[in-house]
Order: structure tokens, then C-alpha cells, then sequence
């Protein structure tokens, strides 16, 4: 099942292996991953001009987004439950 995350992005759920809060970003091991993670070209930016809340890690690539957590929680948990 796919799992909508922002803008015309969706992942299968399957993909991914973390949804952090956007207050995980500010430390400074988060930062220096989501760096390394831009300078590959491996980080998407769905929330564009708007407020950072969730940062979603596949195995190929990173995503911020305006989604919070709990939003993508609902969204993952809703196709499980369709299994």
C-alpha cells in the first residue's frame, strides 16, 4: 500500500524505515545526516516555504514534510489495517 506524504510524493509503506518528528532534525547528528543526505541528492523537501514537522527515511531517500507524525501514523496504521 502507498502512503501518501506530501505534494504528488507517495512511498509503499514497506519503504519506510523511520518517521521522526522535525525537533529530531535539530540535533546536530540529525543535521549533519540531512546535509550528507542533500549533498547526495538524496533529500526531498515536501514542505517547501512551509513549517517542517516530520522527517520520513527510506532506504533511498529522506523527506521532510508538513505532515505531522501522528498524520503519517494514521495514514500507515489505516493500510494495515486494510491487510
Amino acid at each position: 500500500m502507498l502512503v501518501h506524504l506530501g505534494g504528488d510524493v507517495t512511498v509503499h509503506r514497506k519503504e519506510i524505515v523511520a518517521i521522526l518528528s522535525s525537533e529530531v532534525g535539530e540535533a546536530p547528528s540529525t543535521k549533519e545526516f540531512l546535509r550528507v543526505m542533500r549533498d547526495e541528492g538524496r533529500l526531498i523537501n515536501l514542505a517547501g516555504e512551509s513549517k517542517r514537522r516530520s522527517i520520513v527515511i527510506t532506504p533511498d531517500k529522506v523527506y521532510i514534510t508538513y505532515l505531522s507524525c501522528s498524520a503519517l501514523k494514521r495514514r500507515v496504521e489505516n493500510f494495515l489495517s486494510e491487510e
